[in-house]
């Protein structure tokens, strides 16, 4: 299994535009995708 972790730089996170385009890239694998704030 292949990991991969991405860190955004932006305090304020992943914006909406940003986080569409993510998931509309994401959709075309057959993966588990997971997105964690380190707040939480």
């Amino acid at each position: 299994m292949k990991s991969v972790k991405v860190h955004i730089k932006n305090k304020k996170g992943l914006h909406a535009r940003p986080s569409s385009l993510f998931v509309q890239l994401v959709t075309k694998y057959d993966s588990d995708i997971t997105v964690k704030s380190e707040d939480e």
